[in-house]
């Protein structure tokens, strides 16, 4: 997709392991997969309630790109 896809995904891995969207909610969706997800199987990089882990999470990745000298940041890192 040559980095047109520009979101950030966080999942609770414990409770949503295969990590569904909103769009896996979808009647569609779920006539066409079986899996019929619940509420809280979605992506929480949005959710209010989680935006102190995202902001946990992002630093700690920054400070391990610094640490392996990682060239290439996600488009929203400064």
């Amino acid at each position: 997709m040559e980095g047109s896809v520009r979101e950030t995904q966080l999942f609770n891995l414990r409770e949503n392991p295969q990590e569904l969207l909103r769009e896996h909610h979808a009647p569609e969706v779920i006539a066409k997969t079986g899996n019929n997800p619940q509420a809280h199987e979605r992506n929480l990089a949005e959710d209010p309630r989680f935006q102190q882990k995202r902001r946990e999470l992002e630093a700690l990745l920054v400070s391990e790109q610094q640490r392996f000298d990682d060239p290439y940041k996600l488009w929203d890192q400064q």
